[in-house]
């Protein structure tokens, strides 16, 4: 299995009810993407658990297409 993840930082001002919406919105549009193991989506407010910033992070754990190695 392989990851790529994709951080995505904020301004501080930033309304992440945006962020929670489009997760919820369309979240779903990637179910059946062929070789995805796994989806999730990761927030960060700034403020609350002792985050310094906003922050929306994207990972998209698969696995290794077929014939690839390491």
């Amino acid at each position: 299995m392989y990851a790529k993840q994709y951080e995505i930082t904020l301004p501080a001002d930033y309304d992440m009810t945006i962020i929670r919406k489009r997760v919820a919105d369309r979240g779903h549009l990637l179910a059946d993407r062929a070789g995805l193991g796994l989806k999730a989506y990761l927030v960060r407010e700034r403020g609350i658990g002792g985050s310094p910033v906003n922050q929306c992070v994207r990972p998209g754990p698969g696995r290794l297409p077929e014939g690839r190695t390491w």
